[in-house]
């Protein structure tokens, strides 16, 4: 770690997290399958299955303001922030609207 003298260095807080969920067509409520479910700041990517479940692992510096970011084709991208999402949290409930 580089700093100047006389100053502290900043400390970093990172959290890891198991995500999980489901993801639905908002209109329809039918499961999505395949939606690309991305933390970049983690570098991880996974899709959702055919009942439309995810699980992510993300370990992530929550001083970045992380983001998921759930996408389909033919649907708009969702972004979520993980800050207010606690460590180990189930059962996410994700909408997607059709373009």
């Amino acid at each position: 770690m580089v700093g100047l003298a006389n100053e502290a260095p900043k400390a970093t807080t990172v959290k890891s997290m198991l995500l999980s969920g489901k993801i639905t067509d908002i209109k329809n409520k039918e499961y999505l399958a395949g939606v690309k479910i991305t933390c970049e700041q983690s570098n991880n990517t996974v899709y959702s299955d055919l009942e439309g479940n995810f699980l992510i692992y993300v370990e992530v510096n929550m001083d970045e303001n992380p983001i998921l970011e759930i996408s389909q084709i033919g649907y708009n991208t969702k972004s979520l922030s993980l800050q207010g999402i606690k460590e180990n949290s189930s059962n996410l409930l994700v909408d997607l609207v059709s373009q």
